[in-house]
């Protein structure tokens, strides 16, 4: 409304300054998939049922394709689960060679991790 009332008047509006894309430092990781398989992406999704009681969703998506591989559904998850879904995963699908996430505490358990190591996957 401001900024309607100064054009009336013949008053200058400032234009917009274009925001800069934040450079960092590069890990010679790769920022994007470039094949089937090479990066698998993993996350939970929460949510409540209609009584509210909470349940997780494991979802674990092919990077490149954006397929989904699982979503793996129940009221409480642990590392333990996760790695019995990855592994079932992986057994139909072969490993990937790298995994996002963020750092949840499933995604950091020391077995998950020791799964992971074993398999050669790296984790971005």
């Amino acid at each position: 409304m401001i900024q309607r009332l100064k054009r009336q008047l013949g008053l200058t509006v400032p234009a917009k300054k274009p925001k800069k894309q934040l450079q960092g430092h590069s890990t010679g990781l790769p920022r994007k998939s470039t094949h089937k398989g090479h990066v698998w992406t993993w996350d939970f999704v929460l949510d409540t049922t209609i009584r509210g009681g909470k349940f997780r969703m494991l979802n674990v998506i092919y990077e490149y394709t954006r397929e989904c591989l699982c979503i793996h559904l129940n009221r409480r998850m642990n590392a333990h689960n996760v790695e019995g879904s990855l592994s079932d995963l992986a057994d139909v699908h072969g490993a990937p060679e790298h995994i996002r996430s963020d750092n949840g505490l499933e995604f950091i358990e020391e077995d998950l991790r020791k799964w992971i190591a074993v398999n050669r996957i790296k984790i971005l």
